[in-house]
């Protein structure tokens, strides 16, 4: 069986429920992350992976001059594999500073 995708609409609809301000799918991300109910949450904006975290099959990452780049995958599967590989970047070089 095939999991449901959730669409980028949904997503941004369910969260407009809470808060009519957001408008994007960054917006509802960041608005689910700053609320706490990040899937998965890692990285540090000084590291070469940026600060991350996952939202469904969504990562977000920032670096350190604040810019934010979005990851859109097919399924939270694919997502939480991606995010397993940045976490594993992150904590190789976490141990080396």
């Amino acid at each position: 069986m095939t999991p449901v995708r959730t669409s980028k609409q949904d997503f941004i609809a369910s969260v407009r429920k809470h808060n009519p301000k957001v408008k994007t799918l960054m917006d509802a991300l960041e608005d689910t992350y700053m609320n706490g109910f990040a899937n998965e949450v890692s990285g540090d904006v000084e590291a070469p992976t940026g600060h991350f975290y996952r939202v469904e099959r969504w990562i977000v990452t920032t670096d350190s001059q604040g810019f934010r780049d979005l990851w859109p995958f097919d399924s939270p599967a694919e997502a939480r594999k991606e995010f397993q590989l940045l976490d594993e970047a992150y904590s190789k070089w976490d141990e080396e500073e």
